[in-house]
């Protein structure tokens, strides 16, 4: 009995032990199947993030494809002009160059980078002088905001100045410097040229039109068809289109998500923290050991000087911009380097910078201002730079001058 009994026990604990196995195993695989469950949700979760950022960047490139299906809106202003786009030829013409730049999606893309480098400097400068904002767009057309950009008609700069143009606002050209090429500087003379055209023109858009074309072609063509608005006026193409470009890259720009461009912030350019370092020259200068003294390559001085046109410089005055905190060493390293009184080669010497005439060899004339008459006028009708009329007299770089007043010039 007692043998039964135990065998019993025994034949018990084995199926219990049996069981408990077969529990512990359905665990074990409970736990298995639970693990390859939650590794099977990650990456399903994964995988549907993936999907959506796909979709995005395909919803993206779906909106940059179609664009030439966006409109622009029916009421537009340009310098606080509004665009007569109710007239269907000039809603005609408003849509060419529209459709053309916003489908241009690489050249719209750098133009939002480097606006975010050049506007700000722009837009200060334009504040300054109270004129209207839209003027930086005008860069955006001429240059597509690069420095070093040029025409084949001999344009240079953000804002395409020719060479006889550029001296009559103060834009010093020669062997050594071109500030056609300092944005700064070029931005200055851009719109002291542009305020004096709508002073003669009384109209902001025919002022872009003669910035394009020429005053005197506009004036001609204006009197030769009768007529005084820039919509009605027949004029070579590329002027007639350059009105639209800039209006269209105003509208582009200004909301560049509703076209679908989007950047993040370090996807822009940086803009250039610089200061300005006048130095004066006793002797040729390297610019490479210059660029060492202040701490950085040749390369990068020259980036921020696009308008030095060699690797060095003769005797003489000049402006030159220093990263922000490297003027002083600029200024030390001129002023306790040694630096050669001879001119470099007979070619150095044959380019050195003209120097201004004794005034006193010169004849001087004395001219009474006329209404409207501007220093450009002026400057023009005695074939002097507008720079020199503003020495000789005394005048500020924002000095204005009033009908009546006598200036003296020295020819």
């Amino acid at each position: 009995m007692i043998r039964e009994v135990a065998m019993g026990i025994i034949l018990f604990v084995g199926c219990l032990l049996s069981t408990t196995e077969a529990l512990a195993q359905e665990r074990s695989k409970a736990q298995i199947r639970k693990q390859l469950l939650e590794q099977a949700q990650a990456e399903i979760k994964l995988l549907k993030e993936k999907l959506d950022e796909a979709l995005e960047r395909l919803e993206k490139l779906e909106k940059l494809r179609g664009m030439a299906h966006y409109r622009f809106p029916s009421q537009m202003e340009l310098l606080g002009v509004k665009l007569p786009l109710e007239r269907r030829d000039l809603w005609e013409r408003m849509d060419r160059e529209f459709l053309i730049l916003v489908n241009d999606v690489p050249q719209i893309l750098l133009w939002m980078k480097r606006a975010n480098r050049y506007f700000p400097l722009i837009e200060e400068r334009i504040r300054i002088r109270g004129l209207p904002q839209d003027l930086k767009y005008v860069a955006i057309v001429e240059s597509s905001l690069r420095p070093e950009a040029r025409s084949s008609a001999g344009a240079v700069g953000i804002w395409q100045f020719i060479a006889s143009t550029g001296p009559l606002y103060q834009l010093e050209i020669n062997n050594w410097v071109d500030e056609r090429l300092d944005p700064i500087r070029s931005t200055e003379a851009a719109l002291s040229y542009l305020e004096y055209l709508y002073s003669k023109f009384g109209d902001w858009i025919l002022g872009l039109a003669a910035y394009n074309a020429g005053e005197e072609r506009v004036r001609r063509e204006m009197a030769r068809q009768g007529v005084s608005s820039f919509w009605d006026l027949m004029l070579p193409s590329e002027t007639e289109r350059y009105v639209f470009k800039i209006a269209s890259a105003k509208l582009i720009l200004s909301d560049p998500k509703a076209y679908g461009f989007e950047l993040s912030p370090e996807e822009l350019y940086e803009s250039h923290s610089v200061e300005l370092v006048e130095l004066d020259l006793p002797g040729d200068l390297e610019m490479a050991p210059l660029a060492r003294a202040c701490g950085m390559t040749y390369r990068a001085l020259r980036t921020l000087n696009p308008h030095i046109r060699d690797s060095w410089l003769p005797k003489g005055s000049y402006r030159l911009y220093a990263p922000e905190g490297k003027g002083r060493q600029m200024q030390e390293f001129v002023q306790t380097k040694t630096l050669s009184a001879a001119p470099r080669s007979k070619a150095g010497s044959e380019a050195l910078r003209a120097q201004p005439k004794n005034q006193s060899s010169q004849t001087k004339i004395v001219h009474n201002v006329q209404e409207k008459e501007t220093l450009w006028d002026i400057a023009k009708k005695y074939g002097v730079q507008v720079k020199s009329l503003q020495h000789w007299n005394k005048l500020g770089a924002h000095d204005k001058i009033q009908p009546g007043q006598r200036l003296v010039i020295h020819r």
